[in-house]
């Protein structure tokens, strides 16, 4: 509860909690991607709802509150994740994509400086002295897209980070610290050709990126992108905000209705 580590729970006492499982589906709050929510159901008949997942000292924190019945320490349960779940991973996946596509229409001087991965939105922050032109964001968003399209499997591979630091065109967040043993998120390209042939040009053509969250299995799940801002954030840092799925179809809609709405003024 905070304070201390307890033995048992019962619905009607107050306050937010985190519970401690021998072992969780739960992706815990970690690198942009915000932490998961769900429910967790007793054996016993307590159920609690987690509101957020969080690490802590290398546990697990489910976070949340017992709705009904009671609960004690070491009580069997089921925990499921809620769906929302499966819009954070279309935001996540386009994330990486979004990345490659700015370093491609801007340069290599883009960093990753920050992001925000949640199941409405994703939110980039890059390297950049100046705001995008109409036509470099055009660029970044037809990339994207055109990635979705081609169906790109999304592969996941752990590998020796000194081994994996040596592949070309790799994005990586700079001084961040590492493990010893680093997981390599590519799209389109496994990541045995990677580590086999590290120094293969080809390889610019492909997101590939060191990240422990959670992603789809193939681009084509991200469905639809759609860029709905872009500003400054500091001095030489910009921030890309898009959305993915129906959100940026809702988005594309919007956009040309705009668009006839401004051409029948003009007219």
């Amino acid at each position: 509860d905070g304070h201390r580590l307890r033995e048992t729970l019962s619905a009607d006492e107050s306050g937010t909690v985190a519970l401690l499982l021998n072992r969780s589906n739960f992706y815990a709050e970690m690198g942009g991607q915000v932490g998961d929510q769900g429910e967790i159901r007793f054996d016993s008949g307590g159920v609690f709802s987690v509101v957020n997942t969080r690490q802590t000292a290398g546990y697990v924190l489910h976070i949340g509150h017992l709705n009904h019945g009671k609960i004690q320490h070491g009580d069997a349960g089921s925990a499921s994740v809620y769906n929302a779940r499966r819009r954070i991973e279309k935001n996540h996946t386009a994330t990486h994509l979004a990345n490659w596509a700015l370093r491609e229409t801007l340069g290599d001087h883009v960093e990753q400086k920050g992001s925000l991965v949640d199941s409405e939105k994703l939110r980039f922050d890059f390297s950049q002295p100046g705001a995008l032109h109409d036509a470099e964001l055009e660029k970044v968003e037809s990339l994207v897209k055109h990635a979705i399209e081609n169906k790109l499997t999304v592969y996941t591979d752990t590998a020796p980070l000194e081994q994996a630091g040596k592949i070309r065109s790799l994005r990586a967040v700079f001084g961040e610290k590492y493990p010893p043993v680093v997981r390599v998120v590519s799209i389109g390209v496994p990541g045995s050709e990677l580590l086999a042939r590290p120094d293969d040009p080809a390889w610019r053509q492909f997101s590939i990126e060191f990240c422990g969250g959670t992603h789809l299995a193939s681009s084509a799940e991200v469905e639809d992108f759609a860029i709905t801002a872009e500003e400054s954030v500091s001095k030489g840092i910009r921030r890309l905000v898009a959305v993915t799925g129906q959100a940026a179809q809702a988005a594309h809609r919007a956009a040309a209705q705009a668009d006839k709405l401004i051409a029948s003024i003009k007219d």
